[in-house]
This record gives structure tokens, sequence and C-alpha cells, in this order.
């Protein structure tokens, strides 16, 4: 009877290490063999399920091994190392902070170096769907200067460009009263937030939902958080963002995440809200 086959994982980096092998037309044990001391099939299998992070040394070794090109090493070690400092920012205290223009790079990292990415806001919109003007009136409310207003604008705006790559898939569920937040004094600004919305739930790659008014809930988690894979959650807490990586942890939000997509509403019924909600510009 032939063995079970691994449960490949959702993120680039598994599925990426399971199709080498399989073109190689390698065993998990012969791949092992061939990359020599310190590899394993167990090792391998992990690996390619997503319950191991390779160090990056290891995976640009066994990636040699595969005969993949310098292209596909280089990505590989990039995603190894972001997501080990993934883990690093989990341990021991899960909190690491990051501020201003290099937080928005953080996040790009971690966008960048997921396949699947979900999301859930119930007070804001989420950055990577922010329009320009939209952003820049919410980092206009604080001290920010020009300069760094500037600064975290065009960071911002880098990270939604991802959004474009369709080989990333993007959930998210944002509530009706995060619509309801306006800019101070800028109709314009949330007209022009809506529209851009609605450009972006047509995308084939991102799934927006929207929780209305008065929906029955079962489910009240305290504030936002974001779904990385199968691996890590970032939760927004004041002065910076708490990241688990604990399987646990992550299965817990996971099931939350689950429960609010199905409070949710999509398409053709999220686009009428959107459109309902667009204040007019002559208030």
């Amino acid at each position: 009877m032939p063995a079970a086959r691994t449960r490949i994982g959702d993120d680039e980096l598994s599925q990426t290490l399971a199709k080498l092998r399989d073109d190689a037309g390698l065993s998990g044990a012969e791949a092992a063999r061939r990359a020599g001391e310190g590899f394993s099939q167990s090792k391998i299998s992990r690996w390619e399920s997503g319950r191991l992070t390779p160090s990056p040394e290891d995976i640009d070794r066994y990636a040699r091994t595969l005969d993949a090109p310098a292209r596909v090493r280089q990505r590989l070690v990039t995603l190894a190392r972001d997501l080990h400092d993934q883990h690093r920012a989990a341990t021991p205290a899960r909190v690491g902070v990051s501020r201003g223009a290099a937080h928005e790079q953080r996040v790009l990292r971690n966008e960048s170096a997921a396949r699947r990415i979900a999301v859930f806001r119930p007070l804001l919109i989420p950055g990577a769907l922010q329009s320009e003007s939209y952003i820049r009136a919410v980092f206009s409310s604080g001290t920010l200067t020009a300069e760094d207003i500037d600064k975290r604008t065009a960071a911002r705006l880098e990270r939604a460009e991802l959004l474009a790559n369709v080989q990333h898939q993007f959930s998210y569920v944002i509530t009706h009263g995060a619509l309801g937040w306006r800019p101070v004094g800028s109709p314009e600004a949330m007209a022009a937030q809506l529209k851009h919305l609605i450009d972006v739930s047509h995308r084939p790659n991102v799934r927006l939902g929207v929780i209305p008014w008065g929906t029955p809930a079962t489910v009240f988690p305290p504030c936002g958080f974001d779904v990385y894979d199968s691996r890590t959650v970032v939760v927004g807490v004041v002065g910076g963002a708490a990241y688990y990586t604990d399987p646990g942890d992550v299965s817990r939000y996971i099931e939350m995440l689950t429960k609010l997509e199905a409070l949710a509403v999509y398409g053709d019924d999220v686009r009428a809200l959107l459109v309902e909600l667009a204040p007019t510009t002559d208030q």
C-alpha cells in the first residue's frame, strides 16, 4: 500500500519546494539523501506541509540539490528569512514593535512572502485598500510632518501594488462601521475611497466582504488582525504589532475569521452597499 502523500502547505515556500522535488522526480527520502547530512525525509515533509520553516542556509543548499535556478533559490532564501523574522518577532513576548514607513515595509515583506492574505478590520479600511486621498487624510490627523506623510503614503501605496499580482489571494472583511468613519472635513476623500473599493472588488484575486449593520453575530473580535497563509497572525496593538506563530494561536484566529466571513456580504451586494454609502461632495 503506497504511503499517504504529504499535504502541501498553502504558502509559496511550501508549494515551491514540493514542485521542485516533483519536477526532479525524487521521493522525499531520495531528496534528503542527496542533500546530505542534516537532512531527512521527515524534515522535508514538514517543510512542504508548512509545519517547519527551513533556515536560509538549508533552503539554499537543498534548492541547489534539486537544481533550482538561481532566481528561484534567491526567492526561497528570501521567503525563509522573512518567515524566520516573523517567528523571532513572536518569541518570547510575541510583540514586535515597528513604526512609520519602516512598519509599512515590514508589512509589505509579510504580504509578499505569503500566498494567501486574509484581513479583518472593524474600524478602519485596510491599509492596502486605502486610496491615496484617504491615506493622506488619515496620516494628516496626527502629528506627522509633511515629509513623513509623503514617505508613509508612498510606502502604503507600494503595498497596494501587490493586489495586481494574481499569484497572491486576498480576502478582506470589514464592518459597516469602518465605512462610516470619514476623514474629518473631507467628503471627497471618502467618496474616492469608496469608489476605489468598488474597483478593487472586481479584481479576480480579491474577495471583499462587508458585515452590514444589524447582522446577528456570535463572534466579537476586540480588534483587527491579518492572517498570512496558515503560519502567522499579526494583531495591531498600540505602538506596534503582535505576531502569533504558535499553531494553536493561529488556528483560533482562523476559526474566528471563518465565522466573520460567514457574516459578510460580497460581490454585487457589497458594491451596492458602497454606492449607497458614498457621501455627496457638497457636504
